[in-house]
């Protein structure tokens, strides 16, 4: 009686742990309905955000020991070993920044993906 008993109660945890787990995936991938990606700018779009979120630390006047990102060639190194992607999606195996800030907002990380994935051009 005793078994079966923690075997439901077993059961019913695992149930309820799993049932609590989610995939917040479809929100990466698929940009708020009021973002607007059909025309993401390195020049405009990239260096906004990261204006806005991330030359404070990296960039060569201010770094902190981190990469240097106020260049497209030091961000293009960064786009492409996912780092970049990675890090602002506090994605897992990444340290998430902005470091002890607040992560970006969807439609900053769906226009970041959009410009990676699109082989982060220089525009």
């Amino acid at each position: 009686m005793k078994t079966l008993f923690f075997s439901l109660l077993l059961l019913s945890l695992s149930i309820a742990f799993l049932a609590g787990c989610q995939n917040n995936k479809d929100e990466l991938l698929n940009p708020p309905s009021d973002c607007d990606t059909t025309d993401v700018r390195y020049s405009t779009s990239i260096v906004r955000i990261l204006q806005a979120n991330c030359y404070l630390c990296h960039r060569a006047a201010t770094n902190t020991g981190g990469p240097n990102l106020d260049s497209y060639a030091l961000l293009a190194v960064q786009a492409g070993n996912g780092k970049l992607l990675g890090t602002v999606s506090h994605a897992s195996g990444f340290l998430p920044m902005p470091q002890g800030g607040t992560k970006l907002n969807d439609c900053d990380i769906a226009t970041i993906r959009v410009w990676v994935e699109a082989g982060f051009p220089n525009n």
